[in-house]
């Protein structure tokens, strides 16, 4: 993975508190996995809630912390780049058309659809490393 301030930053936190994880893919135990679920469940309603854009930045923000640090914990920050990568390019290969509800909110008309044929990305050569 190249330099990136974003994963920088959260592999030197973890080490600082001596919680990183070893860079092998690997699965969390139930314990952390919910209570990371439950941290970025809360920064997502956090988000919900906001009433000002420096609440809204912040909040986002804490998101893509968590986030990475849940990547990084499982040993996957090494590979995200490329697994963001192959993600993206699938996601150009949707279609915009906002006519399905998803779970729980309606539908919004800025939305992507998988289109027929549509190939999602694999990541069995990065997770197997």
């Amino acid at each position: 993975m190249t330099q990136n301030i974003y994963t920088d930053l959260v592999k030197q936190m973890h080490t600082q508190y001596g919680i990183q994880n070893n860079n092998r893919p690997s699965h969390l135990s139930a314990e952390e996995k919910d209570f990371r679920v439950a941290c970025l469940q809360e920064e997502l309603r956090e988000y919900r809630e906001s009433t000002t854009l420096e609440d809204e930045l912040d909040s986002i923000l804490d998101l893509i912390v968590f986030a990475f640090g849940t990547l990084e914990r499982q040993g996957m920050l090494e590979i995200a780049e490329e697994a963001y990568k192959r993600i993206m390019k699938a996601n150009m290969a949707k279609e915009l058309g906002g006519t399905k509800q998803r779970e729980g909110t309606p539908a919004f008309a800025i939305d992507l659809k998988k289109p027929a044929g549509w190939v999602a990305p694999n990541f069995d050569d990065l997770l197997s490393k």
